[in-house]
């Protein structure tokens, strides 16, 4: 049984306001964060963190298109960006490179082909889906590594495999059409962000 229990754009979350859809992306955060690492997180810590996932989160539910067809899809994929926000801020970068434990990775990834499929229901469906987990933890990885970023050693895999659900979601851009939709609109909201921030 799925632990959202969600029913994929069931129509409950389309009719809330913004407020409410940036407070639900946020608590869901925390949540994917602590089934991941065990840490609890408090929303407060987690909003502070995550500042740019929200105001796009925010701009996208003002408008009447992607957030009215697909709020559940819209909350959740916020959620994914929010936690790998939440991962690099909480980062320790050693400025060397350094190896992940890949057995450790390897573990985790029914986990978190699991998760993809709570949060998104049926997105393990899609042709590829398997590869798009492994893509996405992979490039997580590579870029931990080569920049150095760790957090402790306890945490340092389940941590790169939190952060990878955003590039996982990426990856499943390339192959499902309700992915990409949402991954493009997320990143076109995110260059509009860079832009106002530059002229301000």
């Amino acid at each position: 049984m799925s632990l959202w229990r969600l029913h994929p754009e069931d129509g409950t979350m389309r009719r809330i306001a913004k407020e409410t859809a940036i407070q639900t992306a946020v608590r869901r955060a925390c949540l994917i964060t602590r089934e991941f690492t065990g840490l609890e997180v408090m929303p407060e810590e987690m909003s502070c963190t995550c500042v740019e996932t929200l105001a796009i989160l925010g701009r996208i539910w003002e408008q009447e298109g992607l957030s009215k067809r697909k709020p559940d899809s819209v909350v959740n994929f916020a959620s994914c960006m929010a936690v790998m926000e939440w991962c690099h801020s909480v980062k320790k970068a050693q400025n060397k490179p350094y190896s992940l434990d890949s057995r450790k990775i390897s573990d985790n990834l029914d986990f978190v082909a699991k998760t993809m499929d709570d949060l998104f229901p049926g997105i393990m469906s899609a042709k590829n889906a398997d590869q798009c987990i492994y893509d996405g933890i992979c490039a997580t990885a590579d870029g931990c590594e080569k920049n150095g970023w760790q957090w402790t050693k306890k945490l340092n895999e389940q941590m790169v495999c939190l952060m990878s659900l955003y590039p996982i979601l990426r990856a499943f851009g390339k192959v499902s059409i309700k992915m990409d939709e949402i991954c493009k609109d997320f990143l076109e909201k995110r260059e509009r962000n860079k832009e106002d921030g530059s002229q301000d």
